[in-house]
């Protein structure tokens, strides 16, 4: 090999070395706060009521295997409380029945994201198990492959030296939502649902009632990123969007 040749694979490893940097660098700045964002799939539009109707029944339920995320119960009865609500133990006397349940929380990829809220209430999540959620998941830049093979195996080498210790991670807290408030007049509804039996056979179910009841559902996405972020950090503003938000319906 040439010493021009010698010099130039050493320059581009030079430069490879140097840009894996960078991106870390990059991804680094731009995600070196944290950032708390609440999505909500549907909107929900209640009437006011009178002072004497604010009373709400409230259960949370949390079917994750976080039991840390139990506090979000209290905290939004406080809240509804700080409104002007009263909580009531007995449903059966509320004008207003508050449902949540609580699908998810983990690290979540921004796609999976994309599409659990798109599915909406009951709808599946997607990309569960995805893992650590990389700078380039959020628009990070890759290094660039300069000379060759040499240089393509150091480089990716540089980027995965550099990737291990900056990451922009994000935890989600995805929860469904059923929102239910007393009527004046019965509210006829329609329940239909198909049942598998075995492999081949599907039963077909379809009931007709009346409620005192009109219901509203919603799923609601909170989601916390910043550089190298650890989930007991990004609980307490995680949470506080997430019962801000839900709060925010009454």
């Amino acid at each position: 090999m040439s010493r021009f040749k010698k010099f130039q694979v050493v320059l581009a490893l030079v430069v490879i070395s140097m840009l894996a940097g960078c991106g870390a660098m990059t991804t680094a700045i731009q995600y070196k706060d944290l950032n708390v964002q609440t999505r909500m799939s549907e909107s929900i539009f209640l009437d006011p009521v009178s002072p004497d109707q604010r009373i709400v029944w409230v259960e949370v339920r949390n079917t994750t295997d976080q039991r840390e995320i139990d506090v979000i119960g209290d905290a939004l009865r406080t809240a509804l409380v700080a409104k002007g609500y009263r909580v009531a133990t007995d449903p059966n006397i509320a004008h207003f029945q508050y449902q949540v349940n609580v699908l998810y929380v983990g690290k979540l990829e921004q796609a999976a994201i994309n599409s659990a809220m798109g599915a909406g209430f009951g709808g599946p999540i997607a990309g569960i198990g995805a893992g650590l959620v990389a700078g380039a998941a959020y628009g990070g830049p890759h290094a660039i492959g300069i000379g060759g093979l040499a240089g393509g195996l150091v480089g990716g080498l540089a980027e995965v030296i550099a990737g291990s210790l900056v990451k922009a991670v994000a935890f989600t807290v995805i929860t469904d939502i059923q929102l239910s408030e007393r009527s004046e007049t019965a509210v006829a509804q329609r329940q239909t649902a198909a049942l598998r039996q075995g492999s081949s056979t599907i039963v077909a179910q379809d009931v007709s009632s009346a409620s005192p009841w009109k219901r509203y559902r919603t799923r609601v996405a909170s989601t916390a990123v910043r550089v190298n972020l650890d989930f007991q950090e990004a609980k307490p503003e995680l949470l506080g969007k997430l019962v801000s938000s839900l709060s925010g319906l009454l």
